[in-house]
């Protein structure tokens, strides 16, 4: 996966997990507890700090939330 692409993806899964966690309106405390992530992780996904988390670990917290994660792959040459 190119630098960009990754980026793009990580971006998508905080965004949903932010979007999961106000929701349920969690506070960050709550957020810490139930998804079982560091206050850091928690802050770096609700501002968005791509650089910050990896997509694995992005993908395991959002499981942890209930969301449900796919991956759509295509052909890049169309």
């Amino acid at each position: 996966m190119q630098p960009a692409e990754s980026m793009r993806v990580r971006t998508e899964l905080m965004k949903a997990i932010a979007a999961k966690v106000k929701a349920n309106g969690w506070s960050q405390a709550d957020a810490v507890e139930k998804l079982d992530i560091t206050q850091a992780q928690i802050s770096w996904i609700i501002n968005t700090r791509i650089e910050k988390i990896a997509l694995n670990t992005l993908v395991k917290i959002a499981t942890k939330a209930d969301l449900e994660v796919q991956f759509n792959i295509t052909d890049a040459i169309a």
